[in-house]
């Protein structure tokens, strides 16, 4: 990947700022709304994610060797792997390698409004279907968002959150503040932050959950940078991205990866281009 110069995309830069390291960036977010899908879309959508978990096998996330066994699961955590090269949905072996060739969604004929998104979102390294059983969640802890390029520029994975199936009783803390995502609605989750999930209530909670190198075209698709959503989506308003927490907690222990940028190349970050 190639860098282009913060000059270029100003508002872009103050996204990429937003979405950085929180020991890297003093403008850090913990999270915002982005976009809402149409009723429609997301009614197919729902259908879609029912049937598929229905006929597919998921992996289990706190099994041993799981490569997010890492952040603590506890109760029934389970994933599907939708971006694979083998089809398997219990195949998670290429979702953390920041690259998005090599790997596609690969029964888009039975699961056509799900193929159908992820075909309109760019340059992604993963997508999973993310689902939280009954009194089950992911113990606090923290990932990293900015990387190294393979041409030396600095670039902001992001994460996406769509929830699909959700309560009022689930919710992630993120920074201490604790969020309630609403089904529907895609969300830009700064995984920089100390971070749980916890899902209290009766009935499984379920997040299609995506990463994506912070490029030009993902910008411009999910955050409306120089153009239209796409047309699945209705843009959330600016005034309207932030989300107000439920509440607050005391900070707690917790796991986390170390940071592989500097705070020095921490301010080369730029949105960037893939080859």
């Amino acid at each position: 990947m190639g860098c282009l110069s913060v000059d270029d995309v100003t508002d872009g830069y103050a996204v990429l700022r937003a979405l950085s390291d929180p020991d890297l960036s003093g403008d850090a977010v913990p999270c915002l709304r982005l976009q809402r899908v149409k009723s429609g879309v997301f009614a197919a959508l729902r259908a879609d994610v029912r049937r598929l978990c229905e006929d597919q096998q998921p992996s289990s996330v706190t099994s041993s060797g799981h490569v997010t066994g890492w952040t603590g699961p506890y109760g029934t955590v389970t994933q599907y792997s939708l971006l694979t090269a083998t089809g398997r949905y219990d195949d998670f072996s290429l979702d953390h390698d920041s690259s998005h060739h090599g790997k596609r969604f690969w029964h888009a004929g039975h699961y056509p409004t799900l193929a159908r998104l992820l075909g309109v979102v760019p340059h992604c390294i993963n997508a999973r279907l993310n689902v939280l059983g009954p009194s089950s969640g992911l113990s606090p802890h923290r990932e990293t968002t900015l990387r190294y390029t393979e041409g030396g520029g600095v670039a902001v994975r992001g994460r996406f959150h769509l929830p699909l199936e959700t309560s009022p009783e689930a919710t992630l803390t993120l920074g201490g503040d604790v969020i309630h995502l609403e089904s529907g609605v895609v969300y830009a989750v700064n995984n920089g932050f100390v971070h749980s999930a916890e899902n209290p209530s009766g009935s499984p909670r379920v997040h299609l959950v995506w990463d994506c190198l912070l490029t030009h075209d993902v910008y411009r698709a999910l955050f409306g940078g120089g153009g239209p959503a796409p047309d699945i989506f209705d843009p959330v308003a600016p005034a309207d991205r932030a989300c107000a927490p439920v509440r607050s907690v005391a900070p707690t222990t917790f796991r986390a990866l170390p940071l592989r940028v500097s705070a020095r190349d921490a301010r080369r970050v730029a949105l960037c281009d893939p080859r």
